[in-house]
């Protein structure tokens, strides 16, 4: 409670308009690696709305960061008509890295950690969380919508202008 010594804070027009809130910019999308030996989600070091990946190892307590696209990832002027629409039914307004997947299982241990990471309307895989990113689908012919893993993580689907394609997560032609 204020004292009559103290001022009463000013709360400006901008404090209310801001988006993120403050103290609403915190850790979202968790999910354990395959192997359980990190936890993995989205966040912004820097309370706005560009997110990166990045890893918790609970052995360790280690934080580190895994995806910071070059780019930044998606911002408002590279989102896709199609991208805006989805995170406008899915209500986000999150940026940079603002979607991933783990694959859930593998016949080889580095099928079963790559990570899928759609990035402005293109589709990126990780083959583990020391690899580096690579390109497997490009938006020259429209964004590559709702990727997903096949269920041994060697292959990726996708739609890209209102036809279905998969592709393989080493990254040949897609059919």
């Amino acid at each position: 409670m204020p004292t009559p010594h103290t001022p009463t804070p000013t709360i400006t027009i901008e404090d209310v308009a801001q988006y993120p809130r403050p103290g609403t910019a915190i850790p979202t999308g968790f999910a354990f690696s395959p192997d359980d030996a990190l936890i993995t989600y989205l966040h912004s070091a820097e309370g706005t709305l560009t997110q990166q990946l990045y890893a918790f190892d609970p052995a360790t307590g280690d934080r580190r960061l895994l995806v910071n696209p070059a780019a930044g990832g998606e911002t408002e002027e590279t989102l896709s008509l199609e991208e805006k629409l989805r995170r406008e039914r899915a209500r986000s307004r999150a940026l940079g890295v603002t979607r991933y997947v783990w694959a859930a299982r593998g016949s080889r241990r580095s099928l079963g950690s790559r990570l899928l990471i759609p990035l402005n309307g293109e589709v990126h895989v990780q083959d583990g969380p020391d690899a580096p990113l690579r390109k497997i689908v490009s938006n020259d012919n429209g964004p590559a919508l709702d990727p997903r893993f096949s269920p041994d993580g060697s292959a990726v689907a996708y739609v890209q202008d209102a036809e279905l394609y998969v592709v393989s997560a080493d990254g040949e032609t897609p059919r």
